[in-house]
């Protein structure tokens, strides 16, 4: 399996820099261990290997704690879902999930964002309530209550049941939105 994770050159993460690093690095990986069918019991290990400098010492030091405490729970291993966790709640300031927090509860698309802006966004803030087990719909609902009106109005009928089923209709929505305003636009300078 190391093999396999390396033929992809996973990015590395060290824990500096933008907050959203250590997203993009568990998004990589939770793809890698999607398409490699990677068995449970070793996403942890296999992931670790991929941190380095403070983020890779604060494993070194610490993993034998942390395997512990998961066995004391009676977890046989460390999960994936549980080691990110611990990362974020490690490695990215309380005060900095905070504010995602709150910018998740308040975020909605403007009428200069795209769909795939505003969706792109979205998920990105979607990481910092992970730990807050929002289920599926809360997500799902949140996502559509952002889009904007001008969106929304041009949904078809139907209840989406996702967030992708949402951004993909939202999208064909936009793009029927610009051709139509294409449209007029050209109407426009033809009467001209």
């Amino acid at each position: 399996m190391s093999a396999a994770i390396a033929r992809h050159n996973p990015m590395k993460y060290d824990g500096l820099g933008e907050p959203s690093l250590l997203g993009d690095w568990y998004r990589e990986f939770d793809n890698l261990f999607e398409v490699l069918n990677c068995p449970e019991e070793i996403q942890v290990d296999q992931a670790a290997h991929y941190l380095k400098g403070k983020v890779g010492l604060w494993w070194n030091h610490n993993k034998a704690v942390i395997r512990e405490a998961w066995k004391k729970r009676d977890e046989p291993f460390v999960s994936w879902r549980g080691f990110k966790d611990t990362l974020r709640g490690t490695f990215v300031p309380e005060h900095v999930t905070s504010k995602m927090r709150s910018e998740f509860d308040s975020f909605k698309m403007t009428e200069e964002m795209t769909i795939e802006d505003y969706h792109n966004r979205f998920m990105e803030l979607a990481e910092y309530v992970s730990d807050l087990n929002y289920r599926e719909e809360v997500l799902d609902l949140r996502f559509e209550k952002g889009l904007t009106t001008r969106i929304k109005k041009s949904l078809v009928a139907g209840e989406p049941s996702t967030v992708l089923e949402v951004y993909q209709r939202a999208g064909h929505a936009e793009r029927i939105a610009d051709m139509v305003k294409e449209e007029k636009k050209d109407k426009g300078e033809k009467r001209k």
